[in-house]
């Protein structure tokens, strides 16, 4: 199942990215492929996640206290990417108009 990933969750990741690089070397291209990697869980397997926020399900990134929230589109056959947001951050920063 083919993946998009919002503008808005794409500045999501590089922020957490650029953040954690900022913290030690190297820790920003770990997080990075902890996110990829959670997203391939995601689109790999058959689960239906329950929603956690709005319409949209969860991830947990693992090694890092962030979330994924995404949204499988049946219809259009794809998992939209919506937020990656960490754990103890609002979760209103999903805007409405972006689910």
């Amino acid at each position: 199942m083919p993946v998009v990933v919002l503008p808005s969750a794409r500045f999501d990741i590089r922020s957490a990215s650029e953040w954690y690089e900022h913290q030690q070397d190297g820790l920003g291209y770990r997080f990075r492929q902890q996110v990829i990697e959670a997203i391939d869980t995601i689109t790999g397997e058959q689960i239906d996640y329950a929603p956690a926020y709005m319409s949209l399900s969860r991830v947990f990134v693992k090694k890092f206290p962030y979330l994924i929230y995404f949204k499988k589109d049946s219809k259009r056959d794809r998992t939209v990417i919506y937020a990656v947001l960490h754990k103890k951050q609002d979760r209103s920063a999903i805007l409405p108009q972006r689910v």
